[in-house]
């Protein structure tokens, strides 16, 4: 009983998470945490910031980048892969046509995050192995995916969304995918934590269970019809 007692999960635990990654994946998975460990409590902070995990006193921090960042006093957890796909509304494309070569997408619509200059430029690769890059310039910037997608599906434009983001519209038609033959570099979803050494039965709980989940979730994504 005294053995169990300490090795079960308790305490209060702080998470950062990017917003997107927050409402779209945690969001569905985190009761699932909560109801498997009762003594466990979250306090998650919901933004993009890059936080100094030491100095905030932060637990564990989940972050989507292109490469995986090497510290010396921080301790990486690889937990996915995060691929982006070329979007539009099924209303855009009866309006504008639908593209089958990256010059016609460069005409069509766009919306984007950013744009230098008013320009948006992506390196692409094709399925046979050849690179190219896309151009066009958004008549839309905003710096928050779920803004962005939400003019997608009010036919303002196409933009390159994260594919966990677009499950249900992919499905259910309300979203369509273009050029599925070219593809971005593929982001890597991984969680940040101090150190190894003396990890609490707590912190590795939780990276126990986004192990066990975020690529579930994503498999689950990827299967679905587009």
């Amino acid at each position: 009983v005294v053995a169990n007692a300490q090795t079960e999960p308790r305490g209060t635990i702080r998470v950062v998470c990017p917003v997107t990654l927050a409402q779209t994946v945690l969001a569905d998975v985190m009761p699932i945490y909560l109801a498997r460990h009762p003594q466990m409590r979250v306090e998650m902070e919901v933004n993009n910031r890059v936080v100094d995990l030491v100095k905030e006193g932060v637990d564990v921090a989940l972050r989507v980048r292109l490469s995986l960042e090497e510290s010396g006093s921080l301790v990486i957890k690889r937990l996915d892969d995060a691929r982006s796909v070329l979007v539009a509304s099924p209303a855009l494309l009866e309006r504008q046509g639908t593209p089958v070569t990256l010059e016609e997408a460069s005409q069509l619509d766009s919306v984007a995050m950013s744009a230098a200059d008013g320009q948006v430029s992506v390196r692409l690769t094709h399925t046979q192995g050849r690179e190219a890059v896309l151009q066009y310039r958004p008549r839309y910037i905003a710096d928050d995916l779920l803004t962005l997608k939400r003019a997608v599906l009010g036919g303002s434009g196409m933009c390159w969304l994260p594919d966990y983001m677009c499950e249900d519209e992919l499905r259910d038609g309300r979203l369509m995918r273009l050029l599925p033959e070219w593809s971005m570099p593929v982001g890597v979803v991984h969680a940040v934590f101090p150190s190894r050494r003396g990890l609490s039965p707590a912190v590795r709980s939780f990276l126990d269970f986004l192990g066990e989940y975020v690529p579930v979730c994503s498999k689950q994504l990827r299967q679905a019809p587009m």
